[in-house]
Parts: C-alpha cells; sequence; structure tokens
C-alpha cells in the first residue's frame, strides 16, 4: 500500500431534505468553507413538470424513473426480463410509471431535446484542416471521453494555435473516469490527496436511496474509494452492500465490466445482492462522470469534458443550464472526410457536439 498522500481538500456534494437545491462544499485544510449553491429550478426537467411543482420529491421521482427506463434500455434484447429483474429487486421503488408501462427512454430524452433544440447551430471542418482558433474552447481543463483528442477543438488560455504545430491539452481524468473500462489518460482531480464525497442526501436526489460515495485520490492518478449502495431490498439502508478499491485496485473487479458480463451474469438465478450491485454500478459508470464534472465545472468553470457517449450527452442537457461548457465528440458519418460540431448556445452556457 502507498504512504499516504498529505490531507488535502474534501469536495462534498449535498441535496440536503428539506430543500430544493444542490450544494456543494469545499473544505480546505485550514478549515475553512467554500459552498456553491445551485437550485433545482436550473435543472431541466425530462417530464415537463411545471417549475411551480418542481422541487427535491419530484426530483427524486423523476431520477429514479430514468434509471429504470436506462437500466432496461442497457439490457438491449432481454428488455422485457431486465424490467422483470428491476421490479423483482426493487431498486427504484418510486419509478411506479415506469414500472407498469412499456414507455421507453427515448420518450423522456425527446422531452428534454425539445426544451433545447431552437437553441442547437451547427458548422464542420475538414479532417486535413486544423479547426480556426475563433471557434476552438479556450480552457485549464479538458475530460477526454471520446474519440477525437482535445487538440482538434481546444485552446488553453495564452497558447495560440500555430499551423503546422501539434497543440498540448493537457487532459483531466476523475473519479468517473477510473471506474470507466475504457478511461483516457491525464492527470487526476482533485490532486492527490483531496477527497470527493457525495454524500447520501445526493445520491437520493440522483435516485439511490441512501447510497454514498467517497474516492480519495493517491498515487498514479488512481483512488482508494468505498462505494456504498443503499438501495433495493438486498442492498437497503439497513443491509447495505459495499464495493471497495485501494490505491486503484478494485476488490471487486467484475463489477466494473460492460454490459456483455452484466447481461450474461442476470441470466442466473438467484444473487438478488450481486445483481443489485451490477445493475447501480452500470447506472453510476456515466452519471459519476457527469456529477464530478458538474463540481470541477463550478469550482473551476475554464473546464470542458467530450464524449461519444448519448446517455452522458443526454446527462449534460439536463445539467446544461448550470454548467458553462459542456461538449460531445462525433464524427461525422454522413461524410468522413469533415467532422461536424453542433452548438448549444445560451448566455452562460453552450452545449457543442462534433
Amino acid at each position: 500500500m502507498a504512504a499516504p498522500a498529505p490531507a488535502g481538500a474534501t469536495y462534498t456534494l449535498e441535496c440536503p431534505q428539506g430543500s430544493n437545491e444542490i450544494r456543494i462544499t469545499q473544505r480546505l485544510p485550514n478549515g475553512q468553507n467554500h459552498i456553491i449553491s445551485q437550485s433545482l429550478a436550473d435543472i431541466r426537467s425530462y417530464t415537463n413538470i411545471p417549475l411551480q411543482q418542481w422541487n427535491r420529491d419530484n426530483f427524486i421521482v423523476e431520477q429514479q424513473t430514468l434509471n429504470f427506463l436506462d437500466s432496461v434500455k442497457d439490457g438491449l434484447d432481454q428488455a422485457a426480463r431486465t424490467r422483470g429483474i428491476l421490479n423483482g429487486l426493487n431498486i427504484y421503488p418510486r419509478a411506479l410509471e415506469a414500472r407498469n408501462t412499456q414507455d421507453n427512454l427515448h420518450i423522456y430524452e425527446d422531452n428534454l431535446m425539445n426544451q433545447v433544440i431552437s437553441n442547437l447551430s451547427q458548422t464542420t471542418w475538414t479532417k486535413l484542416h486544423t479547426l480556426a482558433a475563433n471557434y476552438r474552447i479556450s480552457v485549464e481543463k479538458y475530460l477526454w471521453e471520446s474519440g477525437l483528442g482535445g487538440d482538434n477543438f481546444i485552446e488553453h488560455p495564452g497558447q495560440a494555435v500555430q499551423p503546422g504545430v501539434a497543440y498540448d491539452v493537457n487532459s483531466t481524468i476523475t473519479f468517473g473516469s477510473f471506474i470507466d473500462p475504457l478511461n483516457k489518460p491525464g492527470t487526476a482531480w482533485p490532486p492527490i490527496g483531496e477527497i470527493i464525497h457525495l454524500t447520501p442526501s445526493f445520491m437520493e436526489g440522483m435516485g439511490f436511496g441512501e447510497s454514498s460515495i467517497e474516492a480519495t485520490t493517491v498515487v498514479n492518478n488512481t483512488y482508494t474509494y468505498n462505494m456504498n449502495i443503499r438501495c433495493g431490498n438486498r442492498c437497503s439502508p439497513q443491509a447495505g452492500c459495499s464495493l471497495i478499491g485501494v490505491d486503484g485496485v478494485h476488490n471487486n473487479p467484475e463489477y466494473f465490466t460492460g454490459n456483455d458480463t452484466k447481461n450474461t451474469f442476470m441470466n442466473i438465478a438467484g444473487h438478488a445482492a450481486e445483481k443489485t450491485k451490477y445493475m447501480v454500478i452500470k447506472e453510476w459508470g456515466d452519471k459519476i462522470q457527469v456529477i464530478i464534472y458538474y463540481m470541477l465545472n463550478k469550482i473551476n468553470p475554464s473546464s470542458v469534458m467530450s464524449t461519444c457517449d448519448m446517455g452522458v450527452i443526454w446527462l449534460y442537457l439536463r445539467y446544461v443550464s448550470s454548467l458553462v461548457f459542456a461538449v460531445c465528440l462525433q464524427e461525422n458519418f454522413i461524410d468522413s472526410s469533415n467532422y461536424l460540431i453542433q452548438i448549444l448556445q445560451q448566455v452562460r452556457n453552450r452545449f457543442i457536439q462534433l
């Protein structure tokens, strides 16, 4: 085991009961607290709930519904079976509408897209040319979760784009990147010795009961973590299920594999606790990427993340009113010689798809 790093800051994320806000607390080693609050009114509703009715309770119900339908979608051709397994595990007890109907996630995604589509515009450039400097995004931190590298569309403040000169983009990784089987290289945020804590009140807001996550950055851009799952019949607040990793090594690596492994295990009878962990960890993969980027962006607005994962994109669109930048990169498959950019431009925010 590596020697413990010097104590650093702790970043705590809450959604306190009795409030209608998300709260980030940056607790410094000297005991000072820096608190950033975000009203739930700034987060888009997938189900078009009127703003005057949009509160923490509705937020939880809607998030459990989305979690349920996203898990069903991941079941692919086994969607009906996955729906039955989810109902039996009772991970999302408040997703009543999704549990009792044949609704699918696309209905809710279309509702969300209709809220932002009027702000979309696009441009293209050929792969043989460098994107002009006035179209590039000037940021200090770049989270690379896509195929196309940031040297194609990012510039650091003060670093000019020069023809024929490779552009240096220092990518950033987080705990969300670390638990993704397809994570990219980069420098860890927060730095070594600092802690991310997603509290039970926040995880309840995200639809996962009284779960919690705590991760400390250690050497070699890895993490020591404790992921407490407190939802479902077999991982209830009373029983609980924990996944632990030390110095970048998963104690239970089988839970961090892709859909094929998960779907194979789901066909085995019994094992309710293990199935609950598979289901929840799969949902956490996308959401933790966005949640920690949300924290980073609130603390350092000069940051951007790229992704080709549509599940992550929909989460960005949900939170876009609070993010300065959210970026998706995707090649234009209609004309493979071009890159395509779609921009969602608002007063303080923009969503860019390449």
